[in-house]
């Protein structure tokens, strides 16, 4: 899904460790806080539950040839708050509220088990349905 919304939390709890924005081809890249940990403890394994978010409808161009026109034409604008002003969306914490972005009504929630200082690639897709 194009231009996802990813929300990492610790497994079973409402503690964001992470945000994360899909690309134009449904990658993101995933950084996890280093606050998961206390001390010199690490949590082996560490499993955080991922929800990625998208609009429950994929859009639809206006005519075949804007995607090869405008490849963007379906990314999200960001309205963002003056300087100094608090943004949650500028922060990642919520999506825009302007169209398409004000639908990502659909989530996929699924526990992934990461190991702390390691790249984690190649796992099973998030499937909205």
């Amino acid at each position: 899904m194009r231009w996802a919304r990813v929300v990492a939390t610790l497994e079973g709890t409402s503690v964001v460790v992470g945000r994360a924005h899909g690309d134009d081809r449904g990658e993101f890249l995933l950084l996890i806080n280093a606050a998961v940990t206390s001390g010199s403890a690490t949590p082996k394994p560490l499993n955080i539950d991922v929800t990625v978010l998208g609009p429950a409808a994929a859009p639809t161009p206006s005519s075949p040839d804007l995607p090869k026109l405008d490849p963007l034409w379906d990314l999200p604008l960001e309205f963002l708050a003056a300087p100094g002003v608090d943004d949650p969306v500028a922060t990642g914490v919520q999506p825009p509220d302007q169209p398409p972005a004000q639908n990502y009504t659909a989530t996929v929630t699924r526990t992934v088990e990461f190991t702390l200082g390691k790249c984690l690639s190649g796992i099973e897709d998030f499937v909205i349905t």
